[in-house]
């Protein structure tokens, strides 16, 4: 196993099915800490079970996060609280990722956008381009790269911050 990617481990005694869950705490997997809090992500993908794996895995990895898999709680939980980074799927079936990016910059929030897809690299790039994303994933994407895109995303919407308030 690669010493810089955390490990997954399946736990077989969750009631619904395997469960996978990152056991690694190394400095590189571990959520930022965002004004000394775990920085908050908000994961919007029309697939129930993709929002729920990824809330896991980032939960144990240390992030404070909530989960959209329709319109109306994602833009409710947009609306509604502040959120560090939006993890959003670009071609979901019952909501607009554009929508979603222009809810979350609503009001001058700033907010770091990692797009994920499942299509060619061209498409899925044109897409985040047009998000504003800061990183793009393509499905399936490794855990460590997440984990990885997410830290440098939050990292660059820190100084950003920064900037402005100077």
């Amino acid at each position: 196993m690669n010493r810089n990617s955390p490990a997954i481990e399946i736990d077989k005694s969750e009631r619904k099915g395997n469960i996978a869950r990152a056991i690694d705490s190394s400095p590189a997997t571990r959520a930022p800490v965002v004004s000394s809090r775990p920085a908050r992500i908000l994961v919007a993908d029309d697939q129930r079970n993709v929002c729920e794996v990824l809330a896991l895995l980032l939960r144990s990895a240390g992030y404070e996060v909530a989960v959209a898999s329709d319109r109306q709680s994602a833009i409710t939980a947009l609306a509604t609280t502040h959120y560090d980074v939006l993890v959003t799927d670009v071609a979901m079936r019952t909501m607009s990722a554009h929508e979603l990016a222009h809810v979350a910059r609503s009001n001058g929030r700033a907010i770091a956008i990692v797009a994920t897809a499942v299509s060619d690299e061209l498409d899925l790039a044109l897409e985040a381009a047009k998000l504003g994303a800061v990183a793009v994933l393509q499905k399936p994407f490794a855990l460590a790269r997440l984990l990885l895109e997410l830290s440098s995303a939050i990292r660059l919407r820190t100084t950003t911050l920064n900037q402005v308030s100077e």
